[in-house]
């Protein structure tokens, strides 16, 4: 029925696996034996739409299938790794196969926006441009341990030092997700203000910003480069650690100038450890939590190498000495997870 009327599927038997909750997923599917990979016994990894459920609409009868995205192939019985990375949608009856059709074309389209930039051979180093803004709420969700309950605590202390118009600056403002969990929290009004160099970024930034009716002023820019309003409140989320180690210190150091005084500077970075074998074994661990979220061994590696001189992390000592460098009086860490790490420094 599914490769007649609606999408070709792969299909897996259930020989009693801890399966995950009905629904569809977006996810990979790994399997070797098919038409294009005769003369390979290499596997391969495919982008797919998975659902796992009855099908409530047709045949009633319980399914493990995927459909592969982008590709049309022709399957052989093969062994076969279904990665089940994003829930998309619970399962549900749909009264015509037209309305089945449809919601699973949506359901391929939800699934075509989830990060995968790294199922294929990167051709240059990473940087953040209109293929990575696309996917990158998704890509920092799955990357960044406690992605969610970061920007919640930094938008919880920020908002303890912001008072009626007070301004907030917030440098690599990506799409905007940190602006809206301080603007959503806010019971007084903000003057909101995110500095990023990627154009595609700020533009998805605009739209979600619009659709919650926020206001914010954005800014295409280098943040070296361009000048910082007066703010009572400074974010950088997992930014300073793309600045060049000889303009890191300079940066802070612009940060600490446009602070009013007792205002706050709030980071979060990757950190390493001064012991290497401890930071070998964070590393290892943080790559297995990857894992978790649906990362391939391929994507990790591939993802690592493109990140390679890109993304060069400080010591959490390291970070504190270029803070007191820069003049800040008081530096706390607010949030610890193996090798991430948020700060909050105070002007004096």
């Amino acid at each position: 029925l599914g490769k007649k009327a609606l999408y070709a599927t792969i299909n897996l038997q259930n020989d009693g696996f801890l399966l995950p909750q009905d629904g569809v997923y977006a996810g990979f599917i790994q399997l070797g034996g098919c038409a294009m990979l005769e003369d390979s016994k290499e596997a391969q990894l495919y982008p797919a739409v998975i659902f796992i459920g009855n099908r409530l609409s047709t045949d009633k009868a319980f399914a493990i299938e995927g459909h592969l995205l982008g590709v049309s192939l022709e399957v052989t019985e093969s062994e076969a790794r279904f990665y089940f990375c994003k829930k998309i949608r619970d399962n549900r009856k749909f009264e015509s196969l037209d309305l089945l059709k449809a919601q699973i074309s949506a359901d391929i389209e939800s699934a075509y926006r989830m990060d995968k930039i790294f199922t294929e051979n990167p051709q240059k180093q990473f940087e953040f441009d209109t293929k990575v803004a696309g996917v990158f709420d998704d890509m920092v969700s799955r990357s960044i341990p406690y992605y969610k309950e970061v920007l919640g605590l930094c938008a919880d202390f920020a908002l303890m030092y912001l008072k009626p118009d007070s301004t907030l600056l917030d440098l690599g403002t990506s799409t905007g997700a940190m602006l809206i969990e301080v603007a959503s929290k806010a019971e007084f009004p903000l003057k909101l203000c995110g500095i990023d160099n990627a154009e595609s970024m700020l533009e998805i930034a605009r739209n979600k910003l619009n659709a919650y009716e926020m206001r914010a002023d954005l800014v295409c820019g280098d943040i070296l480069e361009v000048e910082f309003p007066k703010s009572d409140v400074v974010i950088a989320n997992y930014t300073l650690q793309f600045v060049r180690p000889l303009q890191r210190e300079k940066l802070v150091a612009k940060i600490y100038d446009c602070l009013n005084p007792e205002g706050i500077f709030i980071a979060s970075e990757k950190v390493i450890c001064e012991d290497k074998t401890l930071d070998f074994k964070m590393i290892q661990y943080y790559l297995e939590s990857k894992k978790k979220h649906g990362y391939s061994d391929f994507e990790i590696a591939k993802k690592r190498e493109a990140l390679e001189n890109v993304l060069v992390p400080y010591s959490e000592a390291e970070n504190r000495a270029m803070f007191a460098k820069a003049g800040f009086t008081h530096i706390e860490t607010l949030f610890r997870w193996v090798n991430f790490a948020s700060f909050i420094a105070v002007r004096g």
